[in-house]
Order: structure tokens, then sequence, then C-alpha cells
């Protein structure tokens, strides 16, 4: 039901703009801070279309907090397909082979599913909605989880970055910067 709920949002939200396409090729660099264990850390993403219609991508993660084992480190790499949904917004659905390198378990590899819709709302401006799920196999964790992220562009190819996102049950937000191709 919640995944039909956040489709039919998503499908909603693609009306006419006048803003360009979003870009496809990025790099994002990002400080980031969770809502509990104090964690924090970075993240770096790159992003680069293959052909019309798909990408790879790779990110790394590192959160660490000032309580012992309290920290984690995290890779994926995948890809996917994105698709004009309308004049200035774009739809993709994302798979990612996530290796996840915790203190208390032995290294984890697990899944990611993304559904998500960017829209150039001006310009300047952009707004991305994500619903994401990730295989943890692990008792009690919800595998459920999303992301919402406003991208400011200063320039064609330089723009600042504000995301929330919900994910490995940790409340995160990322501040950053996003370097594009400009096209």
């Amino acid at each position: 039901m919640k995944k039909l709920l956040i489709t039919t949002g998503l499908a909603i939200l693609t009306g006419h703009s006048y803003a360009t396409q979003p870009h496809m090729a990025l790099i994002d660099v990002s400080y980031i801070e969770t809502s509990d264990d104090e964690l924090s850390g970075e993240q770096f993403r790159l992003q680069l279309p293959v052909k019309q219609g798909l990408y790879v991508s790779y990110e790394r993660t590192s959160l660490d907090g000032d309580v012992a084992n309290s920290g984690y480190k995290a890779k994926s790499l995948g890809g996917g397909v994105f698709w004009g949904a309308a004049a200035g917004s774009s739809m993709y659905i994302g798979y990612k082979k996530v290796e996840l390198d915790l203190p208390v378990f032995d290294d984890k590899d697990v899944t990611r599913y993304e559904l998500g819709w960017r829209r150039r709302l001006t310009n300047q401006l952009e707004l991305n909605l994500e619903y994401n799920q990730t295989g943890f196999d692990m008792e009690g964790v919800d595998e459920d989880g999303y992301q919402v992220g406003i991208h400011y562009y200063f320039s064609p190819t330089f723009a600042v970055t504000f995301t929330r996102d919900r994910w490995f049950e940790q409340d995160r937000t990322f501040l950053g910067v996003r370097f594009t191709s400009g096209k």
C-alpha cells in the first residue's frame, strides 16, 4: 500500500514545467549527521549515464561516533534506468549492491532497490523524492527508507545540496555540494 501511494504521488507531481531536465552525470560530496548515536561523517557519490536511459553509480559512506563500535562504512555499486516523466522532471528505478562494514557484525552484502522522481522546479532549484528498500536481513531492522532532497544550482555545473533520508533505521541529514556535466 505504501509503495502504491508513493508511486501515485510521484505520478501526480510530474506536471508541466519550463525548467531544464535534471542532470544524470553527478558527483556529490556531503557531510552527514544522524539523529541517533550522534554519528557524523561523509558521503561521496558518482553517477554517470552510460546510454540513453541507463546509468551506473558508485557511493561510499563513512560514519563515526563518540561511542566505541557505533559507526559504520558502506560502499555501493549499481545502476538503473531513467526517463523523462514530463518537461523538467524525470523518474528512475535503481538497483545497488551495498557492502556494509559494521563493527558488531561480519561484513554484510545487501541489495537496495530505489524508485525516485527528480524535478527542476526552476533552472536553479531541483527537488528529489525517493522511496527505497534495502534487504538488511537482520531481525528487527526496517528495510524501507526514503530520501527528500533540495539542490540549488549556482551555475549549470555547481549546486549546494540539502537532503534528509531514513536508512538503516537512522534519520540522516546531508549538506553538500554537487558537480554536474551541465548537460
